[in-house]
């Protein structure tokens, strides 16, 4: 799916529909966010499984045929695998460390509410879209119910959270990096930020609205209140984080952008619990994945 592309995109999608009939080409006139379009790609997919890859990310040679002969094996919703992380901007090797440690898959089996209470409260694997084959009909009757918003980050965290709500089971692979994971050249793997990025950091909470309408909708909210709660501070924490970013200059203008689009209240609250225990900095801890979980990667 080709999401309104400014460069040579589409003649090589073009070109490798040409050599595969098996690759189907669809345009989008207008960039509409990497939510929007993957969605678009699973509504016309006609496969038994969906595995999403990031365009700047690569897979390992028959990554494919392992992992449908896994799902055949267990016949799980989904099935999560590991990455090899690529340094490709020189990041400290702290954030290489913690990201490697993120992105480590669990191991084992889990079913039905586990799953969502594993991933997004105990934080037992990571919420990315990326990493995991997906039985394309749960995805399809997922996406009937998807907003449409615009959020440059945590596009993938809405996705799979929708998906892990409904799954009723997930099995996670040993030792099994299928994934090449080039960080450092999305739009949160660089070194620093100006206030243009970081008001799209912000987005985030375009998120965090969508998902409490979401559990408001399904009549599930007090049941996970706690999980909304921990996903709501962690994303507000790597807001507050990405702020002290900015160059001292910015920071009013940053503020401002933070309070207008999280709300002040939100905002305070993570500021005074953050004065009284100290959260780890980001360029050695970034709140769960600043990469694939935030980012519409560039």
């Amino acid at each position: 799916v080709d999401d309104g592309s400014s460069d040579s995109s589409v003649k090589i999608m073009e070109a490798y529909a040409k050599k595969d009939s098996r690759i189907r080409t669809i345009y989008q006139k207008e960039n509409s966010g990497t939510l929007n379009t993957r969605n678009v790609g699973v509504k016309n997919a006609k496969g038994e499984y969906i595995l999403f890859l990031d365009a700047d990310d690569y897979l390992e040679k028959d990554t494919c045929e392992i992992l449908y002969d896994k799902v055949n094996e267990s016949h799980a919703d989904i099935i999560g695998f590991g990455a090899n992380i690529i340094n490709c901007d020189n990041l400290p090797i702290g954030r290489i460390k913690w990201l490697e440690k993120y992105l480590t898959p669990y191991v084992g089996t889990l079913y039905g509410k586990d799953i969502l209470t594993a991933c997004f409260r105990d934080s037992l694997f990571n919420t990315n879209l990326t990493m995991k084959l997906m039985r394309t009909e749960l995805c399809k009757n997922v996406i009937t119910l998807m907003p449409r918003i615009k959020a440059c980050m945590a596009e993938d965290l809405l996705a799979f959270f929708m998906i892990a709500y409904f799954a009723k089971s997930f099995v996670g692979l040993d030792k099994a990096n299928f994934y090449n994971y080039c960080y450092g050249r999305g739009l949160t793997g660089r070194a620093g930020i100006d206030i243009n990025v970081f008001e799209k950091y912000c987005s985030q909470a375009f998120v965090c609205d969508s998902l409490k309408e979401f559990l408001t909708h399904q009549g599930t909210l007090e049941e996970y209140t706690e999980t909304y709660q921990e996903i709501e501070k962690r994303l507000v924490n790597h807001c507050i984080s990405s702020w002290r970013r900015l160059d001292f200059e910015e920071r009013k203008n940053g503020l401002d952008i933070l309070t207008t689009m999280w709300g002040a209240d939100r905002v305070l609250y993570i500021f005074l619990e953050d004065s009284i225990v100290p959260s780890a900095k980001i360029e050695s801890a970034p709140n769960m994945n600043t990469e694939n979980i935030y980012s519409q990667r560039d």
